[in-house]
């Protein structure tokens, strides 16, 4: 079988924009000639055509193509992973009082005061999804009476402070009345801080015995599923 015939001044095109430094792939698309058929051509006569200018360059646009069909390639796996944790997200039922505690009991076990020295409920966190979270389900389980409830605020020199005791007062829905003093950490002027940062937000609630069930909810599920701990961890 004959093969494709190419005129002499095809071939010197093809030179050409080999000597300005295309690569083959460039050139066979442009031509629309085999990559083999390009080597057989040129292979031997510019075989560094390259600068090593050119040739970083090549490797740029090659990382960066790679680095953008990475991103493409893990922002769909993130979206399947998101969209799963919804549909489990559907099974919830906030009737299952034992479940809502349950869940209550974790999150302050991770994120609240534990030792017996403070009285009454702890809370802490940067998150304001935390912290709505976690009052939502305080309020859901126990009833509470709201004028026991305590909001403290730890910001940096660059917040402002009447926006950032708004923002906690309507999130939490506590009054601002019982708000305490803000406490404004030093030195920060010498760090850099992460963007739409609102401080450290400090839930009180004045009732030891709720944090006595929740604590002792949150050990006895942990027992439940993982079993009793070896006792070198208790110190």
């Amino acid at each position: 079988m004959r093969g494709t015939f190419y005129s002499e001044a095809v071939k010197e095109t093809a030179a050409k924009l080999r000597r300005s430094g295309k690569s083959y792939l460039q050139i066979q698309r442009e031509l629309s000639i085999p990559r083999s058929t390009l080597c057989t051509w040129l292979g031997h006569k510019y075989p560094g055509v390259f600068t090593e200018t050119l040739r970083l360059e090549h490797l740029k646009r090659a990382r960066t193509i790679s680095a953008s069909s990475l991103r493409a390639a893990k922002e769909k796996r993130d979206k399947v992973y998101v969209l799963r944790g919804k549909e489990m997200a559907k099974l919830i039922t906030h009737k299952d009082m034992t479940y809502m505690k349950s869940l209550l009991a974790m999150l302050y076990w991770a994120e609240g005061t534990k030792h017996n020295k403070v009285s009454g409920l702890r809370f802490a966190n940067t998150d304001p999804k935390m912290i709505f979270l976690y009052m939502a389900l305080l309020r859901k389980c126990y009833t509470i009476d709201e004028k026991r409830l305590r909001l403290r605020i730890h910001v940096h020199h660059y917040h402002d402070i009447e926006k950032t005791k708004n923002y906690w007062s309507k999130l939490t829905k506590i009054p601002l009345s019982q708000t305490g003093k803000i406490w404004i950490k030093p030195r920060s002027k010498m760090r850099k801080f992460r963007q739409n940062f609102m401080g450290l937000c400090f839930i009180c609630y004045l009732d030891s015995s709720i944090r006595k069930e929740i604590l002792g909810f949150a050990y006895a599920i942990q027992e439940k599923i993982a079993g009793a701990p070896l006792s070198s961890f208790n110190g």
